[in-house]
């Protein structure tokens, strides 16, 4: 079929140049409910699939429900407007107990392809407002680009953010969400959007891609290594690659802190944290560097702050912290947060350290609390609070025991390579929830298999970001927007031309406009 939609560059959330792209013929009149289910019946092997809805929007609006259950009721639904005419199809699908709902866009312009959206943490779907400077991406934005878009809530509305999926007379897992989340929800989605697009347009996607950041990302890996004929092109930014091990490392501040009855106050963590960026030669340039700076946090022992001097438990307790999980003897568990990043301030960050009547307090990661307590313990009395060094080890092999379906490790992309797809990884080094160390390991995996660097770029390559956030490209750096990296992308599975760079752009959210634009080249 001819592509519609010519790639452009023109913001940071808008690629596709739509002008001159024509309605689909006859589209208006098949987007009904009765005509998608006929289609669906016969064109399709998979039972239990009802099209719940089936409706023209032209209003330009669309309210998103709420996926995330009593914590998503606590916000208003987002209220979209300025969408562009599109086909709004919702599908109820039986996964056995539970029923999932897939949400398939179909633009009444449309450019000929299809676009994947991912969810973060442990969801598969989200519908949050798009803000500037982020990357995680819902259906509006490829919509409003002319893509046909899918995303799936695996069957998931319930309310705990890690209670859910618990059966809590029998103490264990509900294995069919579980593995909606794990796996399934996100190709279940990918086939039945496929068949929807080709009822409505009379053809199949010329080109598909995914998008997903984080718990998003690694539902990109997941689909790439168990499922690589559903995209072309795939794009993971700041993945959870070894999701059980990287989620218990979370913790590791708090446990250190804990363990050794020191809490660092934030004075004294700003201090660590501005050494690192002297030995990297100032701030500006610790912001412009992919390299890990190495720290000696002894040095600043006797230094003042306004917390008081810095001790020499201070010193060790920084140092453990830079180091990573590991066991008491020192045996390596999961890597740490990089000398130079900061991420101890509340309510979202994940070295939180809080000040109640003049004393310092380490604060778990609220994820991990039910982490540890509902899916790992099943006991939600669990007492996080007594977590010290020779408890998170237990925890954290647990946690490896209990799901080791949840990482996407694998570096074997042979099939993905074979069938000619492509895969794009991102990182930012000033990443304070998912350290990039873990991703540049996952990607060195891919090398040793594919025999090489060179080898491995032909499928996968990984674009490290000095000085971007975690799926924030509004953080320290310029990093690749939704817009850049998608071009990047499209050029290599439509053209052939592999990415040696992508372009990248750092946006101020005070004057809410571009404040610094910088290429990221190739890792």
């Amino acid at each position: 079929m001819e592509l519609k939609g010519k790639p452009i560059y023109q913001d940071v959330n808008h690629w596709m140049d739509l002008e001159g792209v024509e309605e689909v013929e006859g589209i208006r009149d098949k987007c009904t409910i009765e005509y998608l289910q006929k289609y669906l019946d016969t064109h399709i092997k998979m039972r239990d699939v009802t099209v719940a809805v089936a409706e023209v929007k032209t209003d330009g609006t669309y309210t998103a429900p709420n996926l995330w259950g009593a914590m998503g009721a606590v916000f208003l639904p987002p209220q979209y407007t300025d969408l562009p005419s599109f086909c709004n199809i919702e599908i109820k699908h039986k996964t056995g107990q539970y029923t999932e709902t897939i949400w398939v866009w179909v633009p009444l312009k449309w450019n000929g392809r299809l676009f994947g959206c991912c969810g973060g943490g442990n969801r598969t779907a989200m519908f949050n407002p798009d803000s500037p400077g982020l990357r995680g991406v819902t259906s509006v934005l490829p919509l409003s680009n002319g893509f046909a878009t899918v995303c799936s809530d695996g069957a998931n509305r319930e309310d705990e953010v890690f209670g859910w999926g618990i059966d809590w007379d029998k103490k264990e897992m509900k294995q069919e969400l579980y593995q909606n989340w794990i796996r399934y929800s996100t190709h279940t989605m990918t086939v039945v959007a496929k068949a929807v697009v080709a009822a409505l347009t009379g053809v199949a996607p010329s080109y598909s891609y995914i998008m997903g950041m984080s718990g998003g990302g690694r539902q990109v890996l997941s689909e790439a290594q168990n499922y690589p004929g559903d995209y072309d092109g795939y794009w993971s930014d700041c993945p959870c690659v070894s999701y059980n091990r990287m989620l218990a490392a979370l913790s590791w501040p708090f446990v250190v802190m804990n363990t050794y009855k020191n809490t660092l106050p934030i004075p004294k963590l700003e201090a660590f944290k501005e050494a690192a960026w002297e030995c990297a030669g100032g701030r500006e340039a610790f912001f412009n560097t992919t390299e890990r700076v190495e720290t000696n946090p002894y040095s600043l022992v006797g230094k003042e702050t306004e917390a008081g001097k810095i001790t020499e438990l201070d010193a060790k307790v920084m140092d453990l912290i830079w180091q990573g999980a590991q066991t008491e003897d020192g045996q390596f568990l999961w890597y740490g947060m990089r000398p130079g990043v900061e991420a101890w301030r509340e309510p979202t960050s994940y070295c939180s350290v809080r000040e109640e009547n003049g004393e310092w307090k380490p604060v778990n990661f609220p994820m991990n609390d039910e982490y540890f307590k509902n899916w790992v313990e099943k006991n939600p009395d669990y007492p996080i609070e007594k977590l010290d060094i020779k408890e998170f080890t237990r925890l954290f092999l647990k946690c490896q025991e209990l799901f080791p379906d949840m990482d996407t490790e694998s570096p074997d992309l042979r099939e993905l390579r074979d069938l000619g797809g492509k895969l794009i990884l991102c990182h930012g080094t000033d990443d304070d929830a998912i350290y990039v160390d873990g991703t540049i390991a996952y990607y060195e995996k891919i090398i040793n298999l594919f025999g090489g660097k060179e080898n491995a770029k032909e499928t996968a390559r990984l674009f490290i970001v000095p000085g971007d956030g975690h799926g924030s490209y509004s953080k320290n750096g310029a990093g690749p927007s939704l817009a850049t990296a998608m071009l990047a992308l499209m050029d290599w599975v439509e053209k052939g031309k592999a990415p040696e760079q992508i372009h990248g752009q750092r946006f101020d959210m005070k004057t809410m406009s571009l404040a610094e634009e910088k290429d990221t080249p190739i890792y």
